[in-house]
């Protein structure tokens, strides 16, 4: 009861930690010394709690990775994503700004739109055609909406990017 007092303040559940460390390290006892058998008894109970809390030598000794572990402080948080720029009103307002310049006529905008939700849906690889936009399935999904053929499509969306880049160029 003493050593659960003297360490109560390293955890809340430390009466029933002395009381099962006390059992086993009885039940491990063998004797050696035999004189002082309940200080020996008890200091190493307190030396085998203090380990399972994490306190002291016998702490160290039993996990010498986590003794030696440096605390870097704290870890950055992680950026909410969601509070960045929506890609696709961004996209819109681009080809927005495009087509009053000029630079587009309604019909490409539209077309642009419809073609960069298509590969959006698809989860098309940026890294084919045109970022994705000029990929046959696309072509031919978007083909559907606009009664023509996939090589139109593709051709008429070639088109428009080309007239994006140019009016991205003139704008910055």
């Amino acid at each position: 009861m003493n050593l659960a007092r003297k360490l109560g303040d390293l955890s809340p559940d430390i009466d029933a930690l002395v009381a099962g460390q006390l059992w086993l390290t009885v039940r491990a006892y063998r004797g050696d010394p035999p004189r002082r058998v309940a200080a020996t008894l008890l200091a190493r109970t307190r030396r085998e709690v203090m380990a399972d809390l994490g306190v002291g030598e016998a702490a160290v000794r039993r996990d010498r990775v986590w003794a030696s572990a440096v605390p870097m402080g704290t870890v950055p948080e992680v950026p909410d994503l969601e509070t960045g720029p929506d890609p696709e009103r961004e996209l819109a307002e681009l080809l927005e700004d495009a087509a009053a310049t000029g630079a587009l006529t309604r019909e490409d905008r539209a077309l642009l739109l419809d073609v960069a939700r298509e590969a959006a849906r698809l989860n098309v690889p940026a890294g084919r055609g045109r970022g994705g936009l000029m990929t046959p399935s696309v072509a031919e999904l978007v083909a559907e909406d606009y009664a023509a053929s996939a090589r139109t499509v593709r051709r008429r969306t070639a088109r428009a990017v080309a007239g994006l880049e140019a009016f991205r160029r003139s704008s910055h």
